[in-house]
């Protein structure tokens, strides 16, 4: 799979018309991974902004394109959330070179996952996802609470909204996508930095060279 994500950075594509932003989870853990919030977020910066608004209440000029992927099948609460929504698309069981592809081919990653210490219980302990996108060239969201926050560099190649409202995440989305370029360019960063954390010869060397203040022969 790292081999296929990094073949996917390596390619330098022209930003699509329409920006995108990808979500991948098993598809049946939908509701814990935060897709609603998610969806309603995106249908915030899909609307038009009032002239009396404030600055921050979100909206765009223009659509949003959502991806959902992950491991299928996908059951049918999650199929009626997204009927009939205009620029949404899901894909069922990719497969790792799909799955490179859809990372690569995407402005931002979100993963949204709710924090709940009550039945049902939820959290991301293990933000493999968050990783994968970086390979692949593709700047992160984060979960607003949980483990993943050493998973990304924050305000670099990642970025936390402020809770796990639909709100807060909207303001973090309408900031970003507001500059595609800056997403480019925090993509490539990302697939630096995941290598270098990822890749156990990369590893050993900056470890060698923070200790000795050069790199091992």
């Amino acid at each position: 799979m790292a081999e296929a994500l990094l073949a996917e950075a390596a390619r330098r594509r022209p930003l699509p018309p329409v920006p995108t932003v990808l979500t991948v989870f098993p598809l049946d853990e939908w509701e814990a991974k935060g897709l609603p919030t998610l969806v309603d977020a995106l249908d915030t910066l899909r609307a038009p902004v009032p002239e009396e608004a404030p600055d921050d209440a979100g909206g765009t000029a223009g659509p949003v394109r959502l991806v959902i992927a992950g491991a299928g099948p996908a059951p049918g609460s999650l199929h009626a959330l997204i009927a009939g929504r205009e620029h949404t698309d899901l894909f069922e069981d990719p497969s790792d070179e799909e799955l490179a592809r859809l990372y690569a081919t995407a402005d931002l990653f979100a993963l949204c996952t709710r924090t709940r210490t009550r039945s049902p219980v939820s959290g991301e302990s293990h933000p493999t996802a968050l990783l994968e996108a970086q390979l692949a060239g593709c700047a992160v969201i984060g979960p607003a609470q949980g483990g993943s926050r050493d998973a990304y560099q924050r305000g670099v190649t990642g970025w936390t909204p402020a809770d796990e409202s639909s709100p807060a995440l909207a303001r973090v989305l309408a900031d970003l996508l507001a500059d595609r370029a800056r997403l480019a360019r925090a993509g490539r960063l990302a697939s630096d930095w995941a290598r270098a954390v990822t890749d156990p010869d990369d590893h050993s060397q900056a470890v060698f060279a923070a200790l000795l203040g050069r790199q091992r022969s």
